[in-house]
């Protein structure tokens, strides 16, 4: 057998012959039968379209974006720590 791991859709669970059916998102037929312990593991939590953001993000505008960002949101942060302590020192000082 083959040691390559696939992620695919459960379509059928053959509980008598100890089988599920899968089948790739992206495929028209389902695959062949496979015994319960090949099962490598399951999916515990799906994110709709987080996908698509992560081929976007391996793109160079997308690389680009994501370090702008990135960058915004360290000077955003970097900025409101200043302006707390200046405010903290304010009414420090007005007492």
């Amino acid at each position: 057998g083959s040691s390559m791991v696939a992620t695919h859709r459960v379509v059928n669970i053959d509980e008598k012959n100890r089988e599920f059916t899968t089948k790739g998102d992206a495929n028209n037929a389902k695959d062949a039968p496979i015994s319960f312990d090949r099962l490598v593991g399951k999916t515990l939590i799906s994110i709709p379209y987080l996908g698509y953001l992560t081929m976007f993000i391996k793109t160079k505008q997308g690389m680009v974006m994501a370090v702008c960002i990135l960058t915004l949101i360290i000077l955003v942060s970097a900025i409101s720590k200043i302006i707390g302590k200046k405010n903290v020192q304010r009414q420090s000082h007005s007492l």
